[in-house]
């Protein structure tokens, strides 16, 4: 009959596999009829990660963020380009509001070429502009949607940036070029689930 006090030490390759073998032969006093060689499993330590890993994760980090700052950049650009970038001239203008200072050296055809850019299907209408920042945020996150929460938090800081510059509400045509961004994101994110 063989006992648990008979393993044999010399098949275990760490001081503390050694020191287990040892704390089980002291402790037990149960036989075991066939018991010919005795396995302790250790669950190994999770190990630090290397400075390659450190690395790559700071250099995955920085991308990251860097992306996020970029996407809010270009929202940035873009809401104060629809907005004509003065303080909602362009839309007194567009009204036919007469401006102080500024009318006599806007033509008509400047007015013409606004006109067209923010109608429905124009460059900076609404639908144009948001179709273009949901396409930026796509690109930077490599087409990613568990990254969407991520990237509208992005965007919505790019538009109050903008709200911030701009001193007062932005024009009617950046509102609704927010709502349909973060309509157009949720599309994507809620499609891609």
């Amino acid at each position: 009959m063989n006992s648990i006090t008979n393993l044999n030490v010399s098949n275990y390759n760490s001081d503390s596999e050694v020191r287990k073998v040892n704390s089980i032969k002291e402790k037990s006093s149960v036989s075991i009829d066939t018991l010919e060689t005795a396995a302790i499993y250790t669950r190994s330590k999770e190990k630090e990660p290397s400075e390659e890993m450190k690395i790559a994760k700071k250099m995955k980090d920085d991308l990251e963020q860097n992306m996020l700052r970029v996407l809010k950049e270009s929202v940035l650009s873009s809401v104060l380009k629809q907005g004509a970038g003065i303080k909602g001239i362009l839309e007194k203008l567009l009204k036919g509001e007469k401006v102080e200072g500024i009318y006599d050296k806007i033509t008509a055809e400047d007015i013409a070429e606004a006109k067209i850019n923010i109608a429905a299907d124009g460059y900076w209408s609404a639908e144009s502009t948001s179709s273009r920042l949901v396409n930026f945020a796509k690109a930077v996150s490599n087409s990613d949607p568990s990254k969407g929460e991520m990237l509208k938090d992005a965007i919505i800081q790019g538009f109050d940036m903008a709200k911030e510059i701009w001193g007062e509400e932005l024009p009617e045509i950046c509102n609704q070029t927010r709502e349909l961004t973060m309509q157009k994101m949720d599309d994507w994110m809620n499609e891609n689930h």
